[in-house]
């Protein structure tokens, strides 16, 4: 058996406890038990990330990262000086121009003179929005919806899957992905719901992680897998049902400040036909729903208490819905959403205003809401940026004061209720004997008032054995 002695102890509900000895025997937790000294920090269960796109992700470390970009000149000088790579494609990653001070994008003609004939893709953070060249755009099928060949943009269904159309070879993404298994432990992460396309569904479940993998199949693959089994990770139809307020497509009440009205992206059929799959699939239905209409929508599949289960992907303009339902919420429906939308986005002066208003803002992301009716949520970090502590703090610091979340609160939302979200069942409860032995140490306690920025993670452990940090902090018991 493996032991290991801490001096703080959350076990992800209640009070931190001092001094606690945890011994393992086969992966999980067989004791907890008081004790006297032991490592500095806090020893808490590990994160569960609930929302990421692990392949895309993966395939990041291969492309120019433009996320500390500050401007069009900026990225066009990236694209000219980039090297050769094994990739004939050139891929950028991360862009987010509602932070640059001139959110004008290049043109068409602009992102060819620096890049000639080599294709080119620039992906937006959102993943919603990409800027190909000329090179690029001659490689793309002329029926591929969602293409401007003018401006050279591709939005929504083509930005998504390019990775489809043009897939990261195979060995350089399992080359990847396992390079970023180690940096998901180095976040004292253990275990992630992740949105992939079939391809690279297949590609996780033959590479068979260490972190537990819940997969959201893209609807676009849906019709091949009634036709087979859908692979052992896979737990939802993963739907896109409007888009983002960064690309100003997201499915908003009424409308948006200058009149414009954006409707969901798919009909009611076509998510009745969606939800069909999934159930004759034994899976469930995985939405990506931002705006209250796109939300509405969704929640109907699982009205009647029949169907597969519902799991809402941001529901970032959650606050309109939930007042239509003053007395009881429609069952069998969960949330996933992610609090660095908050502390990047909906601050005073933020992305949400200049799309909306300030008072529509504020009202975005009710994490309060939710946890004051008892509805099922957790978080996922969605990779903008990856890493539970990068975002956290737009949970316990919301601007509004009744939606922020106490540190438990955030904690347990990061930790036990992504792990029910994700349907891991056996880590969606407090530490304790007969739970699987995933933990991760924390440099400082946040419940004692250290600034998140200032919290770290020192180690992580996957079922009871270091997988980052010092192994040394485990004893024989």
């Amino acid at each position: 058996m493996k032991a290991l002695s801490c001096g703080s102890f959350w076990p992800g509900a209640g009070p931190v406890l001092p001094g606690v000895r945890l011994l393992f025997d086969r992966g999980r937790v067989v004791s907890v038990e008081k004790c006297s000294g032991g490592i500095d920090g806090l020893v808490m269960p590990s994160f569960i990330d609930g929302h990421m796109h692990f392949s895309w992700k993966a395939s990041s470390l291969s492309a120019i990262d433009l996320s500390g970009v500050s401007g069009s000149d900026q990225m066009l000088s990236i694209v000219g000086a980039a090297p050769s790579s094994p990739d004939p494609i050139l891929r950028g990653i991360g862009f987010d121009d509602s932070s640059w001070d001139d959110p004008v994008l290049p043109s068409l003609a602009a992102l060819d003179a620096v890049s000639g004939d080599r294709p080119v893709v620039l992906t937006r953070v959102c993943g919603h929005l990409s800027l190909v060249n000329s090179a690029l755009l001659r490689l793309v099928p002329p029926e591929t919806p969602d293409v401007d060949r003018t401006e050279g943009r591709l939005t929504e269904g083509a930005s998504l899957g390019f990775s489809r159309l043009f897939p990261v070879p195979g060995e350089v993404l399992l080359r990847n992905m396992e390079v970023l298994q180690e940096t998901v432990f180095s976040r004292g992460v253990t275990g992630m719901g992740t949105m992939e396309h079939l391809r690279e569904a297949d590609m996780i479940g033959e590479w068979d992680p260490l972190l537990r993998t819940a997969v959201g199949v893209f609807s676009i693959d849906a019709p091949a897998l009634l036709d087979r089994e859908p692979g052992r990770y896979a737990r939802w139809i993963k739907l896109f049902l409007d888009g983002t307020f960064g690309a100003g497509d997201a499915a908003v009440e009424g409308g948006y400040p200058d009149g414009s009205v954006v409707s969901p992206v798919m009909d009611d059929e076509e998510v009745a036909v969606l939800a069909g799959i999934a159930e004759k699939c034994g899976l469930g239905i995985c939405a990506h729903a931002i705006g209250a209409r796109a939300i509405r929508q969704v929640i109907g599949v699982s009205a009647s208490g029949k169907g597969p289960e519902v799991r809402v992907e941001h529901a970032e303009e959650l606050l309109p819905v939930l007042e239509d339902f003053p007395d009881q919420f429609p069952g069998r429906v969960s949330f996933c959403m992610q609090p660095n939308f908050v502390s990047r986005w909906q601050m005073p002066g933020g992305m949400y205003e200049k799309r909306l208003s300030a008072p529509r803002a504020r009202g975005l992301n009710p994490f309060g809401s939710l946890l004051s009716r008892g509805l099922r949520f957790g978080f996922g970090s969605d990779g903008m940026p990856f890493g539970p502590l990068n975002g956290i703090s737009g949970a316990t610091g919301h601007p509004s004061p009744d939606q922020r979340l106490s540190v438990g609160q955030a904690l347990g939302a990061y930790t036990l209720g992504a792990a029910d979200v994700c349907g891991f069942s056996d880590l969606a409860g407090v530490v304790a004997p007969g739970r699987p032995g995933h933990l991760c140490v924390l440099s400082a306690d946040p419940f004692r008032g250290v600034p998140w920025d200032e919290v770290s993670v020192e180690a992580t452990i996957l079922d009871g054995a270091v997988v980052y940090g010092d192994p040394g902090i485990m004893g024989e018991a």
